[in-house]
């Protein structure tokens, strides 16, 4: 269930980012999300391929890509939802992993992003989306421990690639 919620995910951020301002009104480039979704194959799950998009993230020419205002915004308000809640409990971590999930949700659907800095930005969600699926799921409170300090730490690396 997580594999297939993690890949209607990406399929959604793909296509929501390839939206485009046409006359005044959006044209919507989305193709059969449904046979994309039934073709697509999932990644290998790999706990230490979490920081490998730190090495396949770039910089535009040594500066910081620019990022539209609702991305930015949503990943700030995901460090302060992290920072104002102190879970201890598998709800509080699932509650938390929730709050995430809907501004991720706000990212995506925001997203105004093309060519290369949109690309980039792909390779920061990618696992960031898998990291709040686990929180949603956590089954242990050590579990949701580990799983909110990843993401915040994911969360502030933001900041060294966009502005």
């Amino acid at each position: 269930m997580k594999n297939v919620l993690f890949i209607i995910t990406l399929t959604a951020i793909t296509f929501s980012c390839n939206e485009t301002q046409k006359n005044g009104q959006i044209v919507n480039e989305k193709i059969e999300t449904d046979r994309q979704i039934k073709d697509s194959t999932l990644p290998e799950k790999d706990n230490s391929s979490d920081k490998k998009w730190i090495n396949e993230i770039s910089l535009n020419n040594g500066s910081k890509w620019e990022a539209n205002s609702e991305t930015t915004e949503g990943v700030n308000n995901m460090l302060q939802a992290i920072n104002k809640v102190n879970p201890n409990t598998i709800q509080e971590f699932q509650e938390l992993g929730a709050k995430l999930n809907d501004e991720k949700n706000y990212i995506v659907k925001k997203c105004t992003m093309k060519g290369a800095s949109h690309d980039n930005l792909h390779v920061f969600l990618y696992p960031l989306i898998k990291k709040i699926d686990s929180l949603i799921e956590v089954t242990s409170e050590t579990e949701g421990s580990k799983i909110t300090t990843d993401i915040e730490t994911h969360l502030e690396a933001y900041q060294r690639f966009f502005q």
